[in-house]
């Protein structure tokens, strides 16, 4: 209902003359609640009723969840169009005492009806929980079914610890008039997880709303044409293009998901388990500009040789809601792990994300190492509820200055000491492409580098202060996709 009413929002946006009626239809998965999704018979369980609707002639359009959309040839025969994405990412949401349960060492009963989340989710929340009186969390997927409040009522009554959930689903009941008193009720309290990108790889579509309308109903056509939008849509069949090669439907455990940065860049990022049961992942980039014959530096060989760290004796009082920690670093300041324990704490990467629980830290989501820029909106959203003048951000000092210029709350509590190491050095006076994965090392090592070198970076700030620098550098999605590029490309 609250995809409907979104549909209706904005259909009213390019002509508010317009008057609706909702039809609703109950979907297969929706009358069987008792069996596991991947053990249903068939394909498109929640949305092949409404399609039918549709082309039955009850109703001018269709609204669907584009993640409930498994087979390729759904919409063979109609017209369709994406016109809206939330925040892809799953989030998984727990009940209050579930640090008293991993320091008990009991099991974590976490409910989710999807084989993706069971193989994915779980292996990450074992890292990603708090470590809690040297237990670390054990997890237990167990299925459960039902709308979203259904399964949040079933986590309030203590039949699970923590149910995995789509974050898109709950942002749209949170500002939907009907639903947002009772969903808000149900999280009171409630402790919560965005789980990242990659290490948790969304549902093909997930996040999506998808509208169809049959070809002979010319009106209904003209509107959905107007509604859509061109740009998601074409993600979404990118997605379900490379998807394809992996299979369909709510029994695969893979995901798929295609990002786009702040600066322009993107990238498309498939990963999970294949029906033999082996893991993969793939990176769908554009590398093109990197030329395999090149003598390419990349920093990440060498990461621990390029600076020494002075730390600062206390650090200062921070008075924001939330804190956005970019480098495990930090820990080495004295009582830092105390202050983390009274913040929302969002980490750079899942690295840090990882340092931090294992001393006890609730981290609630991460920037998957593609920046603070490019989850600025997910952090605004019902959800997640950081604005921006809420969060400070803890850093390096030289770094804390930059965050500072771009209007950011910052503190930095440790200096970098370049080492200066000759090694490094004596590779980047030869390379003809540096590969970096920080602004700090071009800043203190850049010099070295041969004037027509190319300059290879991550999205975010290190791309940005290159550009500053009257740099074009080559963007590239994450270290991982460089080193899969790599072993690829390079003997």
């Amino acid at each position: 209902m609250a995809q409907a009413n979104l549909f209706i929002q904005k259909a009213r946006g390019v002509d508010p003359s317009l008057q609706f009626e909702i039809v609703v239809r109950e979907s297969a998965g929706d009358k069987n609640l008792s069996t596991p999704l991947h053990l249903l018979e068939g394909k498109d369980f929640f949305t092949k009723a409404i399609q039918e609707a549709l082309h039955e002639g009850k109703a001018d359009f269709a609204v669907h969840s584009m993640k409930d959309v498994g087979s390729p040839d759904f919409f063979a025969n109609s017209i369709f169009g994406v016109i809206d994405r939330d925040d892809p990412r799953d989030v998984a949401v727990f009940n209050p005492d579930v640090l008293e349960r991993i320091a008990d060492g009991h099991t974590i009963r976490m409910g989710t009806s999807s084989p993706r989340r069971a193989a994915m989710a779980m292996d990450f929340l074992h890292k990603a929980l708090p470590v809690v009186a040297d237990n670390a969390a054990k997890l237990e997927a167990l299925s459960i079914r039902g709308n979203v409040e259904r399964r949040l009522e079933q986590l309030s009554s203590g039949s699970y610890d923590g149910v995995v959930l789509a974050a898109a689903g709950l942002n749209r009941l949170l500002r939907h008039p009907d639903a947002k008193e009772h969903v808000s009720g149900l999280l009171f309290g409630k402790k919560k997880m965005i789980l990242p990108l990659i290490e948790c790889t969304p549902a093909t579509g997930q996040g999506a709303i998808v509208a169809e309308a049959v070809a002979e109903n010319k009106d209904a056509v003209a509107l959905l044409r107007r509604i859509t939008d061109k740009d998601i849509t074409a993600d979404i069949q990118t997605e379900r293009k490379f998807a394809a090669d992996h299979g369909h439907g709510c029994s695969q455990a893979f995901g798929a998901v295609k990002v786009n940065l702040a600066d322009g860049a993107g990238f498309t990022y498939l990963s999970g388990l294949n029906s033999d049961g082996s893991h993969f992942s793939e990176w769908h980039s554009d590398f093109s500009a990197i030329n395999e014959d090149w003598n390419i530096f990349s920093t990440t060989d060498y990461m621990k040789d390029f600076f020494g760290y002075s730390f600062s004796e206390k650090y200062p009082e921070i008075k924001e809601e939330a804190v956005f920690v970019a480098s495990h670093k930090i820990l080495q300041v004295d009582g830092i792990s105390d202050m983390l324990q009274t913040k929302k704490v969002w980490a750079a990467g899942t690295k840090t994300w990882f340092a931090l629980s294992k001393t006890g830290i609730w981290v609630e989501g991460c920037a998957d190492g593609l920046g603070l820029q490019n989850i600025e909106t997910n952090l605004s959203s019902p959800l997640i509820s950081i604005q921006k003048q809420h969060l400070h951000i803890i850093t390096n000092s030289h770094s804390a200055l930059n965050w500072q210029k771009e209007g950011y709350l910052a503190s930095g509590l440790y200096v970098l000491q370049p080492n200066l190491s000759t090694k490094i050095v004596d590779k980047l006076k030869v390379a003809d492409a540096v590969f970096w994965t920080s602004y700090q090392q071009f800043l203190h090592y850049g010099l070295d580098v041969k004037s027509n070198a190319k300059h290879i970076c991550l999205p975010g700030k290190t791309a940005r202060l290159l550009r500053e620098q009257g740099i074009t550098p080559i963007v590239i999605p994450a270290i991982k996709a460089f080193n899969a590029w790599r072993v690829k490309n390079i003997p």
